[in-house]
């Protein structure tokens, strides 16, 4: 258990003591209180893809990292990423993800992000570096992840590539963090599994395709 965790709701709870309440108050503090220790203890510990907060000389912050291996070659798995069309057909149901400039994953291009959900979240990233086959490295410029960091990595493996994505972030604040901790995590790696999932079979099922009707070049297809 976090033992800062259960020394907040202790402290917490002899502060109302000590604070003259009305008894309807007092009962209301101490039940909002409760609730807010079962998420801290519990909330966080919903994910089992999340990696341990750690610090990077590059990108300070809570590493977030998923890792999908997918049979296709990195051309292929970039295209499909990065074609609008493509990104829209990845994304899960409430998740939608449009761009605010002509080209996708330009740089400097702005990619704008809407979760559709009970808690509805939306964010707009700046595209700061790609690396064409290779990587994709965004900011996020506002919303709840403002600050922090967004990477596509492609490594190619033997008959295939392993492909991760990353989110580097320090949710500022206190509501923000007990957020992160409760709900938006879990949802955020509900989220990118499917993404990736989908991304996995859209890959995986062109290149079979062009096997049975003799393409030797799948990666020149579009989605």
């Amino acid at each position: 258990m976090n033992i800062l965790t259960i020394a907040f709701a202790s402290n917490f709870s002899i502060a109302c003591n000590i604070v003259m309440l009305k008894p309807k108050y007092f009962i209301l503090f101490r039940t909002v209180m409760g609730f807010l220790s079962v998420l801290l203890l519990f909330g966080g510990c919903a994910s089992q893809y999340t990696v341990l907060p750690s610090k990077t000389d590059a990108y300070p912050g809570e590493v977030n990292r998923h890792v999908r291996w997918i049979q296709a070659d990195s051309q292929r798995i970039f295209q499909i990423l990065t074609s609008p069309q493509g990104m829209k057909s990845l994304c899960p149901a409430g998740t939608i993800v449009s761009y605010l400039s002509p080209s996708a994953y330009v740089e400097g291009n702005l990619v704008e992000t809407r979760i559709e959900h009970i808690f509805k979240l939306k964010w707009t990233s700046q595209v700061e570096h790609v690396v064409p086959n290779q990587s994709i490295r965004l900011t996020f410029q506002n919303g709840f992840f403002s600050g922090g960091t967004e990477l596509w990595e492609f490594h190619p493996q033997s008959d295939g590539t392993r492909v991760s994505h990353t989110i580097i972030i320090e949710p500022k604040g206190f509501f923000k963090r007990l957020a992160w901790r409760a709900k938006v995590r879990r949802k955020h790696d509900n989220i990118v599994e499917l993404l990736l999932d989908n991304l996995k079979q859209t890959a995986e099922s062109v290149v079979m395709w062009a096997e049975q009707n003799g393409d030797g070049n799948p990666s020149e297809n579009q989605p």
